[in-house]
């Protein structure tokens, strides 16, 4: 079917080819074989009079013809999808579909893992990825890669809503055999510990940009990982010391002999926000997901 010349089958076509940036992968997804997908490309470059992907060294880029289209495209497709493909009642027991949410694996420990324990129950059809997170989530929601963004809410950017789901401060937390530290932790005994620090890959500051900018580089950084849960395992047994979000923390200690102190130093409360595309109310089923992701946030 055409409409205003374009055959409206390449729709869904275009929008494979700029979300995989890949012939051979959309082609996979479309369940179409590698050369009508190059078909489908040549036609489309026809269509838009512009390369759309060009080779850039190994890997296919877009044009900035392209990147304007992606988002309008996805947009289309979500709009058919939620208002038109999409039952207007939604049996949630009966769903059966997977929502990608960006995330730290710190607010999938403390927040999600309950969420989605209580979400499962009204619907145990609707699984869940949890996608590293990175500077791109904006871009991200925009091309339908993710459904959801759970990050601290100075990263949420772009048009998107969002909503506060939780605030955290931050604790310290050392080995309950730890003879360097007594029944309270101050400053100085915190700074002379060697110290348990997260560097995220691609990822956003954390709390060790704040410590730095108050008290320079006068911590002994003993051990670098690069997510949260890893850090208990390098407390535990040694005289190391390790800022944690308070959530996180109390949930170590419940499960690994730790102590856990206030942090002996002023630190910047942390606001996580759940973020989602605005066309997020067209879709019944993510619509669902959303209002239990806030709802729910209050009871864990």
């Amino acid at each position: 079917m055409r409409f205003r010349g374009l055959d409206l089958n390449l729709l869904v076509a275009l929008d494979r080819l700029l979300t995989e940036r890949n012939v051979s992968r959309a082609a996979e997804r479309l369940c179409l074989s590698q050369s009508a997908t190059s078909g489908a490309l040549i036609r489309l470059r026809e269509f838009f009079g512009d390369e759309l992907l060009v080779q850039v060294g190994r890997r296919m880029a877009l044009t900035p013809r392209a990147e304007e289209l992606a988002v309008a495209v996805r947009n289309v497709l979500l709009q058919v999808e939620g208002t038109i493909i999409e039952r207007p009642t939604l049996d949630v027991a009966a769903v059966r579909r997977t929502v990608r949410v960006m995330t730290s694996d710190y607010v999938g420990v403390a927040y999600l893992d309950g969420v989605i324990r209580a979400l499962q129950q009204e619907a145990p059809g609707i699984g869940f990825t949890l996608v590293a997170p990175h500077s791109e989530a904006s871009a991200q929601l925009a091309r339908g890669l993710i459904d959801f963004a759970a990050m601290p809410e100075r990263l949420l950017t772009g048009p998107h809503p969002s909503r506060t789901i939780f605030v955290d401060d931050h604790s310290v937390i050392v080995d309950a055999g730890n003879r360097r530290v007594g029944q309270t932790l101050d400053l100085d005994t915190f700074m002379a510990l060697r110290q348990v620090t997260v560097r995220l890959a691609d990822g956003p500051p954390n709390y060790e940009s704040a410590i730095s900018d108050l008290y320079g580089n006068r911590r002994e950084m003993d051990v670098i990982v690069s997510n949260f849960v890893s850090v208990p395992f390098m407390v535990f047994g040694t005289e190391r010391a390790a800022v944690v979000h308070s959530r996180l923390g109390e949930i170590f200690c419940r499960m690994m002999p730790l102590r856990l102190f206030p942090a002996p130093m002023p630190l910047p409360p942390l606001r996580i926000g759940l973020q989602w595309h605005e066309l997020c109310d067209s879709d019944p089923v993510l619509g669902f997901v959303r209002s239990r992701l806030l709802s729910l946030a209050a009871t864990v």
